[in-house]
């Protein structure tokens, strides 16, 4: 993870808090997918381009939608 934090403008939407990652390796279609390691949840993917990838932290998802992701 390379930020934090990030703020985006994608398709005239600004999107908060976001973690941003480098070397992108989505495709299409992975919006909306969950990022999860060795049963450890990290976060809903939210888009990309040619240099960054971008996802909304499952602890800001979390929040925002007075939800408890649970992993096991």
């Amino acid at each position: 993870m390379s930020a934090t934090g990030v703020m985006i403008t994608a398709e005239g939407t600004t999107i908060a808090q976001l973690a941003r990652t480098t070397n992108p390796t989505q495709i299409v279609g992975d919006s909306g997918g969950g990022w999860s390691f060795a049963n450890q949840a990290w976060g809903i993917h939210s888009g990309y381009n040619n240099v960054w990838e971008y996802f909304t932290p499952v602890r800001v998802a979390e929040a925002q939608l007075s939800v408890v992701v649970k992993t096991s």
